[in-house]
Formats: structure tokens, sequence, C-alpha cells
């Protein structure tokens, strides 16, 4: 795959009048994870096999990731589900012992490539997750949009701005719920709707290659990362989950074919999980 397509998908190409700077989507001043079974959600979404976004297991067979991730810069169409894949169950990047092809690709259809707005997608996998444990499972999602919390999102993107080179090791960073309004006046003419969160500090912030992963918050899935300025300049933009909650059951309780495969997987991973 030529460089330049990760680039593409990595950087979106809008630019803010406020300060002439890309916005993209945006781990820096965080730590290297250590415990595989507080990060046990987390996948890398693939491209003919090369990393360009996270996403987070939210079912047996459902991955929630950014619509940005999942879109063809050339034409603004979801990718071929063959040319997507997914990788879970390790900490590390490339030795990751579960990979699994994409069934179906399901994009926000309000997603906006200019405001930046309903910025989520659903991954539909083949098959389910197996070794459903304390080591690969889902995470919840969220019924409120957080307000005066910290939360913690993790991924393998760069370590700082403007380079292309992802970790191998997945880290995490810690970063506080950052007021909406005050986030509002920092990127205007942006807008940041009550269907965004801002988080971040100084130095404390997602960087490229962590799109579509997770912003956490009590134990929940509260955002998924979207685009900022920088990395840790100025706060980053995630959409928040909750408000998309009905959207995403709509799509995983319509298909009769998933809901077959995610009960069967619960019943025999559940009862696998004692003997293991």
């Amino acid at each position: 795959m030529s460089p330049r397509y990760l680039i593409f998908l990595l950087v979106i190409n809008n630019v803010s009048s406020q300060n002439n700077t890309a916005l993209l989507p945006k781990i820096v001043g965080g730590f290297e994870a250590t415990n595989q079974s507080q990060f046990a959600f987390m996948v890398s979404i693939r491209l003919y096999g090369h990393h360009i976004c996270g996403g987070s297991i939210i079912d047996p067979s459902h991955v929630l990731t950014a619509a940005h991730c999942c879109l063809n810069n050339d034409n603004n169409k979801p990718y071929p589900p063959h040319m997507m894949s997914i990788t879970a169950g390790s900490l590390h990047l490339n030795n990751a012992p579960m990979v699994k092809s994409v069934n179906a690709i399901i994009v926000h259809p309000k997603y906006d490539t200019e405001r930046l707005v309903n910025d989520i997608a659903l991954i539909r996998i083949r098959g389910v997750f197996e070794w459903w444990s304390r080591l690969l499972t889902a995470i919840p999602i969220a019924s409120v949009v957080p307000e005066h919390e910290y939360c913690f999102s993790c991924g393998w993107g760069t370590t700082k701005f403007n380079t292309s080179k992802p970790s191998n090791h997945l880290l995490y960073v810690n970063i506080p719920i950052y007021n909406r309004k005050m986030c509002q006046k920092i990127y205007q003419p942006m807008p940041i709707t009550d269907k965004m969160i801002c988080a971040g500090a100084k130095g404390k912030d997602s960087c490229q290659g962590d799109s579509g992963g997770p912003l956490v918050c009590n134990g929940v899935l509260a955002g998924i990362v979207s685009w900022g300025s920088g990395c840790g300049d100025y706060p980053g933009v995630y959409t928040a989950v909750a408000k998309y909650k009905s959207w995403i059951n709509h799509f995983i309780m319509n298909s009769s074919s998933t809901l077959k495969y995610n009960i069967l997987a619960v019943i025999f991973n559940v009862a696998f999980a004692f003997f293991i």
C-alpha cells in the first residue's frame, strides 16, 4: 500500500481558519499498557493488512469506530469489506493472535466530511470473536455524555505530531473532559455539537493513527477518537457514543444472523471461560 493512502486516512483535509493547522484524527503524554484485561475490547483496524485506526469491540461480532476510518478519500464511499480486517487479543500491534475478516461496514448516513459531524461507523466481522474472556471481551456503551470526569484514550498511533510510524505497543493517556463552550471557541468556525466530546490537556492527547479508538469513562465507551488540531496542543474531539446508542442498536438487533451468532457465542464463551 502506498504511504500516501495511510496519510490521507489519518489526516482530515480540512483547515481551521483560526489557526491554519490541519485538523486530524488524533497518544502523546501517555503510558504503555501492561494489562491486556484492561484493554480487552481494543482492536486494530487494517486496510490491506496495515494499521489505519483503532476500534472497540461492542459485542461478539461488531466493532465501533470512526466513519472517516472506513471511507475511501478518492470517492468518499466505504471501502469494500474484503480490503479491511480486524486484529485483536494483544497489546502489541504486530503480533495479535486473532485476525478477522470484515463482513459489512456501516457508516452513519449523516456523516459530514466538511463539518466532521456524525463521525461513527460499525464494522461487522465474519463470524465472531472467539475465546470470549477477560482477555478479549466487549466494552459497554455509555448511556450519558460525560461532563466532569477523567477518562482515558488508547491506541497504537504516533507519539508526536506529523509523523507516520505507529507505536508497536498499545499506549494510553488519562485526560479530563474539556468544557464544550470553551472548546467551541478554540475550534470555531468548526461546530462542536452536543454529539461531540472535547477531552485533553497540554501535552496529553490522542494522535495520528489513534482515530476510531475509544474514550473510556468509568468503564464504559463514552467517545470515539475523531479529530483535533495537532497532538497535545488543543483538546481532542471525540464522537459522543451515548448520542448514537439507538442507531447502533438498530443495526445490531435488526441483523438476525448477527443476533444468532451473538447468542451462541455468548453461551459458548461464557461456558468456556470457566475452564480457562
